[in-house]
Order: structure tokens, then C-alpha cells, then sequence
């Protein structure tokens, strides 16, 4: 089963821009969940790390790589990347680019998102293609009807519980 909906994969020198993107996705387009390391730490501090990391990019949707100079530079994000290339490759990565710069195992003709100050446009495109994978793979999401109808549901009796708490 997966355990988020999208994992980003990002050298420390782009966190800035991981985040952003992190936020358009959580802000603007609904109640997606986000593995940010950044935002994670309490669960991966003194953990095998290797272990951690490869289980949250198998077990996350998607994974939004941020390629950059850096990217290619840190010893943990080589790490990452190589795990990132044993997903599937019909669902491989969401790429962004932020220069020119060239990745192992990455072919030149793969498509990629250009970054332009353009978070909200890489989070509508990174929802899009979650959805289209959800739907290949038989996912339904439930709608704000039933999560309304759910949430009703589960609070039946709590009004009268809240009564009987206050005294007359």
C-alpha cells in the first residue's frame, strides 16, 4: 500500500523550492499527501536511512525529482536517484529541471519540467498525472460529498456525549 501520495526528491541547496511546490500541492489542489525530508525529520532521525528513504520512494504514487547542479553533486541524493530508477517505468518520476545539467540514467529524450518560478503549474501538472496513475490503477478517491457523509457519520452521538459532559 502506498503511504503518500507524492515524495520529493531534492538536493538541500533546492529546499526552497521543494517546498514551494510541496505547499502549491497541499494548498491549492487539496488534501494530497506530501513526503518533504525537511518537514519529516522526526521519522527518519536515527533510523537506518538507506532503508527509509528506499521504502518511502517505492511506497509514495509519485516522486517529483528537482535535478540541479546539486542534485547531481550529493552522494544522497545519487542514493536516491538510483531507487528512483527501479519504479516502474510507466510511473517512473516527475522531473524538473532547474539548469542544464545531465543525470546518469536519465536519457535526453525523457520530457521534463522546466523551473521558472512555476510551482503552481509543476503542482497542478504532478496532481494531474497522480490522478491518471489513481485511475490506471484502479484508486478512487473518495469526493468532498462522502468525506462530508463520513465525517458526519462518525460524529453521530457526539452531541449528545457533549451534553452529558456539561453540567446544568
Amino acid at each position: 500500500m502506498y503511504e503518500y501520495d507524492f515524495a520529493i526528491s531534492y538536493a538541500g541547496e533546492n529546499r526552497s523550492i521543494a517546498e514551494d511546490i510541496c505547499n502549491k500541492i497541499k494548498e491549492k489542489y487539496g488534501d494530497y499527501s506530501v513526503f518533504l525530508a525537511e518537514n519529516e525529520k522526526h521519522q527518519f532521525i536515527g533510523k537506518d536511512g538507506e532503508r527509509f528513504f528506499e521504502k518511502i520512494f517505492s511506497k509514495s504514487k509519485q516522486v517529483i525529482v528537482i535535478i540541479s547542479k546539486y542534485y547531481r553533486q550529493k552522494k544522497w541524493t545519487r542514493f536516491e536517484w538510483d531507487v528512483i530508477l527501479e519504479r516502474s517505468a510507466e510511473n517512473m518520476f516527475i522531473p524538473i529541471k532547474l539548469d542544464d545539467t545531465k543525470i546518469i540514467g536519465l536519457p535526453s529524450n525523457i520530457v521534463y519540467i522546466p523551473y521558472k518560478n512555476n510551482s503552481t503549474e509543476i503542482a497542478k501538472i504532478a496532481i494531474y498525472k497522480l490522478l491518471q496513475y489513481e485511475k490506471k490503477q484502479g484508486i478512487l478517491r473518495k469526493t468532498d460529498f462522502e468525506k462530508t457523509y463520513d465525517s458526519i457519520k462518525n460524529s453521530e452521538g457526539a452531541l449528545d456525549k457533549a451534553y452529558q459532559l456539561v453540567p446544568c
